[in-house]
């Protein structure tokens, strides 16, 4: 990742559990918008997250975060499988 990347600071540890949840939800590739699409909308309506900012460098990654609020709530069989394929976040992270 490019030194300003959030990512290239990341511990190999937390690459390697990212890699794994990234390819484990491959199946959102598929939703509209993406995987990443889908990814900000399982947050932008979590209950439990009250507050959301979507980072963005371009105005491309500006209008995808804008559709993904406009696409609404994924499907409950979605999150349902989004939380069984990845049930735990990285252990850095609690």
């Amino acid at each position: 990742f490019p030194p300003d990347d959030i990512r290239s600071t990341f511990p190999p540890e937390q690459l390697e559990w990212v890699a794994k949840a990234v390819r484990s939800l491959g199946f959102l590739s598929s939703e509209p918008g993406g995987l990443a699409t889908s990814a900000l909308r399982y947050i932008l309506f979590h209950p439990a997250v009250d507050r959301v900012i979507p980072g963005m460098r371009s105005p491309a990654q500006a209008q995808r975060n804008r559709k993904a609020f406009d696409l609404g709530p994924l499907r409950s069989e979605l999150i349902d499988r989004i939380e069984t394929t990845v049930p735990e976040v990285y252990s850095g992270w609690r």
